[in-house]
């Protein structure tokens, strides 16, 4: 997957003009980018070139984009102009993810996944780290890490200076570790989260649901409101009505699959893609609409 963002985020700065002055990049003309240098002007003092190891990307209905990296989230609006947006209330300790070559000075923080609602309101979730000796952060000990980690999702919107920020941390909502997030075209947020447990937040709260598969790690949402997820155990497809989920039989098309990640298309159709290498069978990618594989 990062792989596939990369070329994607190849292609949208090689798209850019004045910003992409100075760059240093080789950018194939044909389907293949062979590298890319992504310029520097494209973020501010708090965000380093180095935050566009990418991580998730979302584009509004304004044409803006919007990608996640490790230290943060930077913006590309339609006329191709680039900044790092403001992160300030999202929680932060003082560690590094990932030591010990994680680079000087980089925040104790991992944006992970980032989302666009219908109204512009832009979702973010990731991870905090902290020294294990933290008990103000918050969060839990990860002896992998060596360090406290707290898990969250926040909604903002941003000015031309500021982001203003609503905060869920894993302290606050029980098993909020993010595996997947889509925003439904109502404003409705979902997150998958551990344990097939799937977060509905409708504006008032967070309410969980427990999916059939416990590995759900994609998630989508149709025109019609439907939450489609996908499963990276047993290669299950599932939707959900907000109240139950209904599995929906791969079929003939899509014989033995290990791992589903799901997109949605416009009206209700969504579209799956497959991993079946466990079977030694190439994925495919096909569209289906509730009733029609295709």
């Amino acid at each position: 997957m990062a792989g596939l963002l990369g070329l994607v985020m190849a292609s949208a700065v090689g798209c850019t003009d004045d910003a992409n002055e100075g760059a240093e990049s080789s950018v194939d003309t044909g389907t293949d980018v062979v590298e890319s240098s992504p310029p520097t002007e494209v973020v501010d003092e708090t965000v380093s070139a180095h935050a566009l190891s990418l991580a998730d990307l979302a584009v509004g209905s304004d044409g803006r984009l919007y990608v996640a990296g490790p230290a943060g989230i930077v913006q590309r609006t339609p006329a191709g102009t680039w900044r790092g947006l403001d992160l300030a209330q999202l929680p932060a300790g003082d560690a590094a993810p990932w030591p010990p070559d994680w680079p000087t000075g980089w925040p104790g923080r991992d944006v992970a996944l980032v989302e666009v609602g219908p109204d512009g309101e832009l979702w973010a979730a990731g991870v905090s780290f902290s020294r294990a000796d933290d008990d103000r952060f918050g969060g839990e000990f990860n002896p992998y890490f060596g360090a406290r980690l707290l898990d969250w999702v926040a909604v903002g919107r941003c000015s031309a200076d500021a982001c203003q920020w609503d905060v869920f941390d894993s302290d606050d909502v029980p098993g909020l570790v993010v595996q997947a997030m889509a925003i439904g075209p109502d404003g409705t947020a979902y997150v998958a989260a551990e344990d097939g447990i799937i977060l509905v937040y409708d504006g008032d709260g967070w309410t969980p649901h427990s999916a059939p598969n416990r590995h759900v790690e994609s998630l989508a949402v149709t025109a019609d409101g439907t939450l489609w997820a996908g499963t990276t155990s047993g290669g299950e497809l599932y939707s959900f009505d907000g109240t139950e989920f209904t599995r929906h039989d791969l079929g003939e098309l899509v014989p033995e699959v290990d791992e589903v990640t799901v997109s949605a298309a416009r009206g209700t159709t969504v579209w799956v893609s497959t991993d079946t290498s466990r079977s030694g069978r190439h994925g495919i990618v096909a569209s289906y609409d509730g009733d029609v594989w295709r």
